[in-house]
């Protein structure tokens, strides 16, 4: 099982974080850090995206086979996500596919939730009793990233592929993370002079 420590949530938005949730150290996406459930499990705890109810109703739902379907589902939604988001981080159209997709997976999704209110407002929530309850949620923290981030703050990192919001002033963060990708570009440097 996947460990799951504070730079895997360097995205700034839980739907980023989502994203991200691939063990690249380049330019490729062939390692996914939530591979089986439990991991999934794991990170979904880490990450504080569901409620004490909803990590209890991912932890006992279904059967191998039942996790093993709905996990590639999960990976479908988070890869035509990334091509989305990649693409508006790097100021091109995305792939119309990709979009097609996604907008399809959030309407789906919007569908089926019901408006909650929250203290500060409302917020969209998922129905456990459906089952694709958990790929909703995860279509309405990508819904919720597109609706309320400044999107010009979207950055793909220089040496891998996690996205993150650049928050800072300046001219900008290039490295998801200093402590990750930071240091490792910076020994490359070294290493070439």
């Amino acid at each position: 099982m996947e460990h799951w420590t504070q730079t895997a949530f360097v995205g700034g938005h839980s739907a980023l974080d989502f994203l991200n949730t691939v063990g690249d150290h380049g330019k490729t996406r062939n390692s996914s850090r939530i591979a089986d459930w439990e991991s999934f499990v794991s990170w979904s705890q880490a990450a504080g995206l569901f409620s004490e109810y909803e990590l209890r109703a991912l932890a006992t739902m279904g059967g191998r086979e039942e996790r093993r379907a709905k996990l590639a589902e999960i990976h479908n939604l988070r890869e035509i996500a990334h091509a989305v988001l990649r693409a508006i981080a790097a100021r091109t159209a995305p792939p119309e596919m990709a979009l097609k997709t996604l907008e399809d997976s959030i309407k789906s999704a919007l569908a089926r939730a019901s408006l909650t209110t929250r203290s500060n407002g409302f917020e969209w929530s998922v129905r456990t009793d459906d089952p694709d309850w958990m790929i909703d949620a995860l279509g309405l923290a990508v819904e919720n990233l597109l609706r309320t981030v400044d999107l010009e703050r979207l950055c793909e990192c220089g040496r891998c592929t996690w996205l993150f919001i650049d928050r800072g002033r300046g001219a900008g963060r290039r490295w998801c993370d200093m402590r990750t990708c930071g240091n490792r570009a910076k020994a490359e440097a070294f290493r070439k002079h």
